[in-house]
């Protein structure tokens, strides 16, 4: 199973959302989400950005 093409996809999307640019990404993501979409950030967007935050948090404490 370990040399399943699919595990190599997934472990280098691992690797890269792992970075700094990851955070950015997401620091991105939300602002323009603040600036166009403003309406639809209730409590809802603001958890699935919260959890994106912690996805990104916890990978790159184990990587």
């Amino acid at each position: 199973m370990a040399n399943h093409p699919v595990t190599g996809v997934l472990n280098s999307i691992g690797t890269w959302t792992s970075r700094p640019a990851a955070f950015l990404i997401l620091l991105a993501y939300a602002i323009l989400w603040l600036i166009l979409e403003r309406q639809s950030l209730d409590w809802h967007g603001a958890a699935t950005l919260f959890t994106w935050a912690m996805t990104l948090f916890i990978h790159s404490n184990i990587s």
